[in-house]
């Protein structure tokens, strides 16, 4: 079985070659095989009489490109072609055997095989390793945080010491109101002399 897209490559009309365009990417994309026949070339003609003949025209007399076919049995137009693609019928539409698409796109990519299942993955890999050294860390992180620091318990020894300038501004003030109380004390010995001579005086 051969899928056939009939196109024109000598079409002037934009939305025609649009099509084209598209229809190919969409069946390279579902990995299904194909050959394009030009109807433009001259060497097909007999190819372009057979797609007139065979595909059936949704409006005019013949039918417009691009047009699908399976050996020489007709599949469709473009607007069926787009309608199974968006409801994923494109094997039914090409009347394909269910899979065949799938297996197509596994010869393009050089396997002709189902593809293996995965190796189970070791029990300790080098990412396991790396989160547990990270656990490691982050609660090392978390007991230092957690445990007092040093220099708030020297901060407050230093707050409760008495620095000695504050020593030696105390003893300054205790030295100088003694030496204002002495000076108090002559002053009022000096008092009573002046009195007991003027009152000696006086007598």
């Amino acid at each position: 079985m051969t899928i056939k897209l009939y196109i024109s490559s000598t079409c002037g009309n934009k939305e025609m070659k649009k099509h084209q365009m598209k229809a190919q990417l969409i069946m390279e994309s579902k990995g299904i095989d194909y050959v394009i026949v030009d109807i433009a070339d001259p060497v097909e003609d007999d190819d372009k009489k057979f797609m007139q003949e065979n595909a059936k025209p949704r409006t005019g007399k013949y039918p417009l490109p691009p047009q699908f076919f399976n050996d020489s049995e007709w599949c469709g137009d473009y607007e069926s072609f787009d309608e199974a693609n968006e409801t994923d019928g494109l094997e039914k539409f090409f009347k394909l055997p269910v899979g065949s698409s799938n297996q197509n796109i596994l010869k393009q990519n050089g396997n002709n095989t189902t593809p293996k299942e995965a190796s189970p993955v070791p029990a300790c890999t080098n990412g396991e390793s790396r989160l547990s050294e990270e656990r490691q860390t982050s609660e090392e992180c978390e007991e230092d945080k957690s445990a007092p620091p040093m220099e708030s318990k020297e901060v407050s020894r230093n707050s409760e010491e008495p620095n000695d300038k504050e020593k030696s501004m105390e003893g300054g003030t205790s030295d100088n109101s003694a030496e204002v109380s002495e000076e108090e004390e002559d002053g009022k010995s000096f008092r009573q002399i002046c009195d007991l001579s003027a009152y000696m005086f006086r007598l």
